[in-house]
């Protein structure tokens, strides 16, 4: 009779352990899901630069980099992404900001962008902007080097029978802000390109 009450009690309190473990297991893979949600819905960069070099500049380039790491005390990494070591990997980050950058498209060219450390707490655009003028200031001292940045771009997705009711739109929004608006086909008229300019 002991022995009965003994392993009713063990069962009961298995399986009072056995419902504690599922709750903490849903609600933290929940709290999990909304953090990645969020970051993966906000984790664009603030702004990007692209950096064209001399294949022989590389390693004056690396050198610049360490240099604004130091400077703006960031933590850096450098690293082949190919067993050839022709494509790079450049990651810096410190507690507020990540750069990221890479040289998969072209050897020559390095796409740097500025992240958000925490995207539910964004740093000031006064901030990113200080970051990318003085990085642009020590990657300018490279010879031959030529420093842009990517302006920002939308991606809209259209049925073929919206597409002049949109750019009549656009033609609109330009025309109320004194702007030219130029517009461009790709190759296989799949891909639209406008630009606003100042008239």
């Amino acid at each position: 009779m002991i022995q009965i009450k003994h392993k009713k009690i063990r069962m009961i309190t298995r399986f009072l352990i056995t419902i504690a473990i599922c709750i903490t297991i849903v609600f933290g893979a929940q709290k999990l899901l909304k953090t990645w949600k969020e970051g993966f819905v906000t984790s664009h960069p603030k702004k990007t630069l692209v950096v064209t070099i001399d294949t022989s500049q590389r390693e004056r380039f690396f050198e610049q980099l360490t240099r604004f790491a130091d400077v703006h005390d960031f933590d850096i990494h450098i690293g082949s992404t190919t067993p050839a070591g022709d494509t790079l990997s450049i990651y810096m980050s410190r507690e507020d900001i990540i750069l990221w950058g890479d040289n998969v498209i072209d050897a020559r060219k390095f796409d740097i962008s500025f992240y958000d450390e925490d995207p539910a707490n964004p740093v000031s655009e006064e901030t990113i902007d200080t970051l990318v003028s003085d990085l642009k200031i020590i990657l300018d001292e490279i010879p031959n080097a030529t420093i842009t940045e990517v302006q920002k771009s939308l991606r809209i997705k259209l049925d073929e029978s919206q597409r002049e009711e949109f750019f009549a739109l656009m033609r609109k929004l330009a025309n109320e802000h004194s702007l030219e608006f130029k517009l461009t086909v790709s190759s296989d008229k799949s891909v639209f390109y406008w630009t606003y300019a100042k008239a």
